[in-house]
């Protein structure tokens, strides 16, 4: 059996296409539909429906696929064993936008203080694509607000974020405010997509619409503060995005009564992936170079998240 075979299999698995997967391996398409029907024959056995797209494995071909990851995995392994540190590696990660502008600085030097012989390449992404990525082997890890549930993803919690109020200079300060007091019918939010929206939304009452009669598809926080200071309302904002503010927005913050309102920050990567030392190192560094109180979930009502 080729080894090289089993490499070609686990792409056609994640791109579900002959086209795609020859292309990210870098090889012609015939080449690629040869390899699969080589390792048939070599296993007596057939690994993919015939006229079913997107490519549908059968059983046999998902047996055939755990072990590829195993095979593949235990070589990976021996080659990180065998390795003297001088050879560049490469290490694809993707962030979503509400974290972006504060843990991608932490990530890159947390990278070029332990991992100076790799290339790290980081992109902005929603989650629901920042998901498919990781499942089509095209990035090894993804930062994103839990809980996710999917069985080819192993979920790594490594902070819990606090939210707040940000609000006009007219809302009053309010001694108790509960996240299902707050109503929706003034709070500006994110556009749709994002998973920060996405949890304000299932817990909010009142008409789920921005302040105002215009709809303004808002893309960063910091230009839902702006808004707020010109024309009124409120938003909620995780703690991260306050860090910045200077004292006139501060004094703008409005607490939740405790246990405060939070969201689950992970790292998450494909189940049996390749990189697994490096990502897994990365994934504990990031985690101890967090605030202590931030690591606590008991202390927070952490927020769930529905994905559609």
């Amino acid at each position: 059996m080729n080894f090289q075979y089993l490499k070609y299999l686990v792409a056609l698995y994640r791109k579900k296409s002959f086209t795609e997967a020859a292309e990210f391996c870098g090889v012609s398409q015939p080449a690629m539909s040869t390899a699969i029907k080589n390792l048939e024959n070599d296993l007596g056995a057939k690994i993919y429906e015939r006229n079913v797209k997107p490519i549908s494995f059968t059983s046999k071909g998902l047996e055939v696929l755990e072990f590829a990851h195993k095979i593949l995995l235990a070589v990976e392994d021996l080659e990180n064993r065998m390795d003297n540190s001088t050879e560049k590696k490469e290490l694809n990660l993707a962030v979503i936008p509400t974290l972006a502008p504060y843990m991608v600085p932490k990530l890159v030097k947390l990278v070029d203080d332990h991992f100076p012989n790799c290339n790290l390449q980081i992109e902005e992404a929603k989650t629901e694509m920042i998901i498919k990525q990781i499942k089509q082997g095209d990035i090894d890890l993804g930062l994103v607000v839990t809980p996710i549930k999917d069985p080819e993803l192993e979920v790594f919690p490594i902070l819990y974020e606090e939210f707040l109020i940000y609000a006009h200079p007219s809302m009053k300060p309010v001694s108790e405010i509960k996240l299902h007091d707050i109503n929706c019918s003034d709070l500006w939010l994110l556009e749709e997509g994002h998973c920060l929206r996405n949890q304000i939304m299932e817990y909010c009452t009142g008409p789920k619409k921005n302040p105002l009669n215009i709809k303004y598809n808002a893309g960063s926080m910091e230009t839902l503060i702006n808004l707020i200071d010109d024309f009124g309302g409120k938003t909620i904002l995780p703690d991260f995005a306050t860090r910045r503010l200077d004292k006139a927005k501060r004094e703008r913050l409005h607490f939740f009564t405790e246990p405060s309102p939070a969201r689950e920050v992970s790292m998450v990567r494909l189940k049996n992936a390749n990189k697994k030392n490096i990502a897994l190192q990365l994934i504990d560094l990031t985690k101890k170079d967090m605030p202590a109180h931030m690591k606590n979930p008991s202390q927070y009502q952490v927020l769930g998240m529905p994905l559609s």
